[in-house]
């Protein structure tokens, strides 16, 4: 199947926010974070919950556009 360019940005849009979201929550078990000011990781953490949920509009519009079968794997 052929995909149109500006659905394929969005495809590749939520492969990079989700391969971010899997390594900040990585982050968040090392020593590096729990060596961070309450306020930073208070931040991070902020970041990481915006972050999940840009992820959930991203999946909407791809399952809008009809293309579900192209982010298995990155709705964790």
């Amino acid at each position: 199947m052929i995909i149109a360019p500006h659905k394929q940005r969005v495809l590749d849009e939520l492969h990079q926010l989700h391969e971010r979201i899997v390594k900040l929550g990585d982050f968040f078990e090392t020593e590096i974070f729990a060596d961070l000011d309450k306020g930073e990781q208070d931040r991070l953490d902020l970041q990481y919950h915006v972050m999940k949920a840009y992820r959930a509009i991203l999946i909407q519009r791809i399952e809008a556009m009809g293309l579900r079968e192209y982010f298995q794997g990155t709705a964790a």
